[in-house]
């Protein structure tokens, strides 16, 4: 019996050249892109533990970002958004801004002493 050989091709990434399909992997080139490397380019470029370590190290630079609550009058739906972005406020469930206000959180204690002048 002779070994079959591999009969599908594809494109290296760095070097396009077509190579077996056997012979690509792929590899994380940016934060969520991994592209396919042949052996030979990937023998030339850094090892994909340097290239993890690149992604993890951009993950960690990313700084949370405080965005306040909004709650929709209209449909009852509660959101947040970034005040500094290029979006208007408006409500991402039904789309009006007419009827949308800062939610803020309330403390059980806080509604009973707010009641109590009521009676």
């Amino acid at each position: 019996m002779t070994a079959v050989q591999d009969t599908k091709s594809a494109v290296c990434y760095q070097c396009n050249k077509m190579v077996p399909v056997s012979d690509l992997r792929f590899v994380l080139a940016e934060k969520d892109t991994a592209v396919p490397l042949c052996s030979e380019c990937r023998s030339k470029t850094r090892t994909k533990v340097h290239v993890m370590k690149k992604v993890e190290e951009g993950r960690e630079a990313k700084t949370p970002v405080n965005r306040p609550d909004y709650y929709c009058e209209r449909c009852k739906y509660r959101f947040k958004h970034d005040s500094k972005g290029k979006t208007n406020l408006r409500c991402p469930f039904c789309g009006k801004s007419d009827k949308i206000r800062q939610h803020k959180e309330h403390a059980a204690d806080d509604l009973l002493k707010e009641s109590e002048g009521y009676y």
